[in-house]
């Protein structure tokens, strides 16, 4: 039960020497696998089972779907299930809950309901875990929404949600960045006689961080430490995003050492919103420092601090730099993506005479290294050159170049409609008399709900 396969293997040898295995022994090396995480172990033992010839039971089956539940293979769990079911053996309730927990791992509500309902029609007890599972798929890909209104399903059915029912519908509010309905939801769970976990806190933290509000998030970690709960890395790198997003690179500085200072070992998400806060600051000197120290601790260095430093140099109007740190990225083997390319193309676009000759540079680099340009690219070149200019053109050119490249067989979706969006962008901001912000880092959906705003 614990999970020690080794361990278990090791008394099943000693067992063997003087007994046969029985469906028992073989069933409690499966749950071993199965706690351990280790989907395909779980198979071998369950097969070896049968070349023994022992039966497997509903339990057996249930571990190996358990395992491949832990692990979010819903396609494998479903079919096991199957081949559960080809045995003459019924799925029960724990085995139905085992495959909506893998859709919901996998990021499926869709299927987690619709398995819900099987479930249901099966005539099986429903427990508040397949509730929160499916919950927690909702969660799982931000749809706070339908989140809410399971957990008030299951409070109309008469179960009493548990905790981690209401940190699944916490989290979703984090994930779409509403703070305030995250709050309420922990509030919600307060009022129903459930003591929130560091997770309850942890999730709202997040959710204030997400939204920018950083008194909120530290007023949230001191109410945290006053319900006697300790701050772990979680905690400390949500603050330290926090900070990041709204570009207080001072601020992340401190609550980084903070966390050394409690013993705690900055991994690669906290080191790199450091290196994130000092690029929306336009510390260029500061992030590449943080960077290094980043990797003196060991950790990989992947596109977003990076993306970070160039958009430091974009801030600066600094477009050799820019150039130069894209270089840097090409000989350390970290292959720049749209958005790095996206503040490049911001540090070089300035009233240089040269600017669009160098951007010109950029979009064919950029083509050559097979990176498709989004809707805030188009926006961007059409905003610094405008809508009739030649590097747009190119852009366009270059666009229809790598559609056809791909072939229609690809999947591929032909970019005239992002080309034309992102150019009446552009115009739209032109005409605005509210400054918009189209700073590097700012995504599409952000720039239009700033100007629909307006």
């Amino acid at each position: 039960k614990s999970g020690n396969v080794a361990e278990a293997h090791r008394w099943f040898e000693v067992m063997q020497a003087d007994f046969e295995a029985t469906d028992v022994v073989f069933c409690a090396m499966i749950g071993a696998c199965a706690q351990a995480g280790r989907p395909q172990e779980a198979v071998a033992w369950l097969e070896r089972m049968e070349v023994a010839g022992a039966k497997p039971a509903v339990e057996s089956y249930g571990s190996v779907i358990h395992a491949f539940a832990k692990d979010g293979q819903a396609a494998q769990a479903v079919y096991w299930l199957g081949k559960m079911q080809l045995a003459a053996l019924q799925p029960n309730d724990v085995v139905y809950c085992s495959v909506i927990d893998a859709c919901a791992k996998a990021g499926k509500p869709g299927e987690a309901v619709a398995w819900f309902k099987r479930m249901e029609d099966q005539g099986l007890r429903v427990e508040v875990t397949a509730y929160t599972s499916v919950i927690d798929a909702f969660a799982q890909v931000g749809q706070a929404k339908q989140a809410a209104a399971w957990l008030r399903k299951m409070l109309e059915a008469a179960m009493e949600p548990n905790i981690l029912s209401y940190n699944s519908v916490i989290g979703a509010c984090a994930r779409v960045g509403h703070p305030g309905k995250a709050i309420a939801w922990f509030e919600n769970a307060v009022g129903a006689g459930l003591e929130p976990t560091a997770a309850s806190y942890t999730l709202v933290i997040d959710a204030c961080g997400r939204a920018g509000k950083v008194d909120e998030v530290v007023s949230w970690v001191e109410k945290m430490q006053e319900a006697g709960l300790v701050l772990d890395p979680a905690v400390f790198t949500s603050v330290i995003a926090a900070c990041a997003r709204s570009a207080l690179a001072k601020d992340a500085v401190i609550w980084l050492r903070r966390m050394t200072e409690s013993q705690l070992q900055p991994g690669e998400p906290a080191y790199s919103a450091v290196v994130n806060a000092c690029g929306k600051a336009g510390q260029v000197e500061e992030g590449i420092a943080w960077l290094h120290r980043m990797a003196a601790a060991g950790c990989r260095i992947g596109i977003r601090p990076h993306t970070s430093i160039v958009s430091a140099f974009a801030r600066m109007g600094d477009g050799d730099g820019a150039l130069a740190w894209l270089d840097k990225m090409e000989r350390d083997r970290v292959q720049p993506n749209v958005l790095t390319y996206t503040c490049a193309i911001e540090a070089c676009g300035g009233e240089g005479e040269d600017s669009a000759a160098r951007v010109e540079v950029l979009l064919r680099r950029m083509s050559g290294a097979k990176v498709q340009p989004d809707k805030v690219v188009y926006a961007k070149v059409a905003r610094l050159f405008g809508p009739s200019s030649g590097v747009l053109e190119l852009l366009r050119n270059q666009t229809s170049e790598f559609a056809h490249s791909l072939g229609n067989d690809s999947g591929y979706i032909p970019m005239p409609r992002r080309a034309k969006v992102g150019e009446d962008l552009a115009r739209r901001l032109e005409s605005s008399k509210r400054p918009v912000d189209m700073s590097p880092g700012m995504t599409f959906k952000r720039v239009l709900r700033q100007q629909q705003s307006g």
